[in-house]
């Protein structure tokens, strides 16, 4: 492997000197010369070096400045530059150690020390790399364990989700789809990623509740009582606590060989549960205050629980045997708009042929 080294200096006696002096090691080094600090920059932009080799006293730009722009760089942050100076200046030594010169020689140099000099430079590059390389790696392992971690935690949300729908005899990409929808419009409102890739995750959960909801009520064909109704409409509270950790009503006499323990609050996993029971509770309430359990209205409505209700809302009517897209579509738009935030349907409408492809590609089919 062939190494490039820069030098740096403005007088052309102390190149011509350098260059004479590293001539027999012209085969594994290329040596690049440079006749002042613009020049030298210049070069960076252009050659991966493995070296820099600079004199510190030059007019104009000096050596100092050019330690700067290497040092201020992420491309050459970590390049070994030497220093080379004819002054034996103590303080000047330290400055240009203290500003992250690697090693400092005086001129003129001696052909033994400043091979030695250079060599160690090359060690130290060589250093470098491999644990850049090996950083690279590791950081690429993270990315994708982060990664695999991500994909089980949105298939365990998924399946919790499912369990209740498979309760209700909806199709099982129900929640999948709810989730794709929600995190679509909340993109097409402008929202941050967290709070959408929150609301991917979160949304899928929206009737967990269900799971608490009685089998003869749940399964029933027709319309349901009154009474029945009112405990129907309990799977939103249900859900909300369960979410919010809320189940245990008292300690167990036992150990736990995990404990039971909840979120810290105000960390990532509290803000999760926190806005998954938010829709769990108060994805049933209507901008106009005609829904429930709370009866609230307009902006009193968490905002991922007035996304969730449009998506879920689009999903199930388009899931009906009696009702095409279009008219789910026109449904919502007519008879059942006054249930919708204005802004959030508005980016739905927006936003209907990206939905379209996600409802058709995650579409409920035999055993799925």
């Amino acid at each position: 492997m062939t190494h490039k080294i820069l030098i740096v200096d403005d007088e052309p006696n102390v190149l011509s000197g350098l260059q004479r002096l590293l001539h027999r090691r012209r085969k594994e080094w290329n040596i690049y010369f440079a006749p002042g600090v613009t020049y030298a920059l210049e070069m960076l932009n252009d050659i991966d070096f493995d070296v820099i080799i600079s004199d510190i006293s030059m007019p104009g730009k000096d050596g100092f400045d050019l330690l700067s722009s290497i040092r201020s760089s992420d491309r050459t942050r970590d390049l070994p530059v030497l220093m080379l100076t004819g002054l034996d200046d103590q303080d000047l030594k330290k400055q240009a150690l203290e500003q992250g010169a690697d090693d400092l020689i005086t001129k003129p140099a001696r052909k033994e020390e400043l091979m030695a000099r250079i060599n160690s430079m090359l060690r130290l590059k060589k250093y470098q790399d491999a644990l850049k390389d090996r950083n690279a790696r590791l950081q690429e392992k993270i990315r994708e364990r982060t990664a695999e971690l991500e994909r089980a935690r949105l298939d365990l949300v998924c399946r919790l989700g499912s369990a209740a729908e498979f309760r209700h005899r909806k199709g099982r990409r129900h929640v999948l789809r709810v989730g794709y929808f929600s995190r679509v419009i909340a993109e097409g409102l402008g929202s941050d990623r967290a709070f959408t890739e929150q609301i991917f995750v979160a949304a899928p959960l929206h009737d967990i509740g269900k799971l608490g909801i009685p089998e003869k009520i749940l399964f029933k064909r027709g319309k349901l009582s009154p009474d029945e109704k009112k405990i129907m409409r309990r799977h939103c509270a249900i859900g909300a606590d369960m979410l919010r950790h809320k189940t245990l009503k008292q300690a167990p006499p036992f150990t736990l060989s995990v404990p039971d323990i909840p979120p810290e609050p105000g960390s990532a996993a509290d803000a999760f549960a926190e806005t998954a029971a938010n829709i769990a509770l108060t994805h049933h309430e209507r901008w106009d205050g005609t829904g429930y359990p709370g009866g609230i209205r307009g902006e009193e409505i968490p905002m991922e629980s007035r996304i969730v209700a449009v998506a879920d809302t689009y999903d199930t009517l388009c899931a009906h045997p009696a009702y095409t897209a279009q008219k789910a579509l026109d449904l919502m738009r007519t008879t059942l708009n006054p249930r919708f935030d204005p802004a959030v349907f508005s980016a739905f409408e927006k936003s209907l042929e990206q939905l379209e492809e996600i409802r058709s590609f995650f579409a409920d089919r035999p055993g799925t």
